[in-house]
């Protein structure tokens, strides 16, 4: 799912009051973001949840670091496509 113009300066501010704007592994200042996912919580047993975690993949251009946010602690709430 893409994001909204919205959620893009959510996940910019985020980068830039978490980390400084600047990667924690290569010192580098570009990120690549574009899209939400959609990722299955299973739970023991391999029983799913029936409602997937929806995060953002933030990776870093200059060395490929990546991390996930999540959608809810963004407070996307009534913003999600």
């Amino acid at each position: 799912m893409p994001l909204n113009p919205q959620q893009m300066q959510t996940v910019s501010d985020w980068i830039k009051t978490r980390l400084g704007g600047v990667c924690p592994i290569c010192k580098g200042q570009y990120f690549s973001y574009q899209d939400m996912v959609s990722l299955p919580v299973i739970f023991g047993g391999g029983r799913t949840s029936a409602s997937p975690m929806l995060v953002i993949p933030v990776s870093c251009s200059g060395c490929s670091y990546t991390i996930l946010l999540a959608e809810f602690h963004l407070n996307f709430q009534g913003n999600v496509p």
